[in-house]
């Protein structure tokens, strides 16, 4: 049963993560207090508290269900509330470190970050083009058609310096 909650916070959280690319925290409370597209912003709200709420369960759960939710939590940290403090977090307590492995995903993150600090548009481009580059030429798994949307996602926003 277990299990069975944490993939469904996972998969309800992965599903809805293509709607995010242009929904950053702001704009989701923005959505919530005019009522325009509220339904929407609480969905994805709901779901990242779903996330939130299966990493408390992960005591028990063997060390590749942890990983993956680590993953999930350290993007979503950074890329919807643009806190990087427990993106970095959620990020170190994958061993061993993402990092060793280029990845499409660990670019994304990576540029995620980058526009969360307000980092400039070259930078987030730079991290984007490898993440890109780690793609496979074509994309016939829906996890790396899901990449490559968030991942151009990232050089078509805005940088925000702040996040009210």
């Amino acid at each position: 049963m277990l299990v069975t909650g944490l993939a469904s916070a996972i998969l309800s959280f992965i599903s809805i993560r293509v709607v995010l690319h242009f929904i950053p925290v702001a704009v989701l409370k923005n959505m919530l207090r005019s009522s325009t597209g509220w339904e929407d912003a609480i969905k994805i709200m709901d779901a990242f508290n779903h996330l939130k709420q299966a990493e408390t369960l992960l005591d028990d759960q063997p060390e590749m269900m942890k990983i993956e939710v680590w993953k999930e939590l350290a993007f979503a940290y950074a890329y919807i509330e643009w806190d990087m403090k427990q993106a970095l977090a959620n990020w170190s307590k994958i061993k061993p470190s993402p990092d060793g492995f280029p990845s499409a995903f660990g670019y994304l993150f990576w540029a995620a970050l980058s526009r969360a600090q307000g980092e400039s548009a070259e930078q987030i481009h730079e991290w984007v083009a490898k993440g890109l580059a780690e793609l496979p030429a074509t994309l016939t798994r829906s996890e790396d058609r899901l990449r490559y949307q968030l991942l151009t996602s990232l050089t078509q926003q805005k940088i925000v310096l702040s996040v009210p």
